[in-house]
């Protein structure tokens, strides 16, 4: 509670110090009332994203999508592309096998991301060339935080 929050009843009122502490008492409950609301919120958008992630398939757009991508990288003398990046704790061991290079690494993907992978593997891509690649890339307050999927020709 910020001290512009406050303020005291006119000149003219009388009031005790139990008033006053009644009144800050009911300032702060509305703050944490705002606030409760506002993680609730959040926590609904975070739900939101992770279903949507969840139940998402790879689409031929996306495919075509990824082909553009890929022709741009080349034409810009790039051996990679990132395909797509979410919060490691989509993946099922939360992305330790990854941080850790675990050659299994691909069987704690789920949703979207074990999508594309499977993609990759119907399309016999790694047989062509291709590999198909994880990352850490952040590790905010320490611990794993999003996660990078990448095709690589190098």
């Amino acid at each position: 509670m910020s001290s512009d929050d406050f303020t005291l009843p006119n000149q003219d009122e009388q009031f005790s110090a139990v008033q006053l502490r009644e009144r800050i008492a009911e300032q702060l409950l509305e703050e944490a009332k705002k606030a409760a609301a506002e993680e609730r919120q959040k926590d609904e958008g975070l739900r939101e994203a992770y279903d949507a992630f969840m139940a998402r398939k790879l689409t031929d757009e996306d495919r075509a999508r990824y082909r553009r991508m890929v022709e741009s990288a080349v034409r810009q003398g790039l051996f990679e592309i990132e395909l797509i990046r979410f919060p490691a704790e989509y993946l099922t061991d939360h992305g330790r096998r990854i941080n850790n290079g675990a050659s299994d690494w691909q069987v704690s993907l789920t949703g979207f991301a074990k999508s594309l992978h499977e993609s990759f593997e119907l399309f016999e891509l790694g047989d062509r060339g291709f590999k198909f690649l994880a990352r850490v890339l952040n590790y905010p307050k320490g611990y794993i935080g999003d996660i990078g999927l990448y095709v690589s020709w190098k």
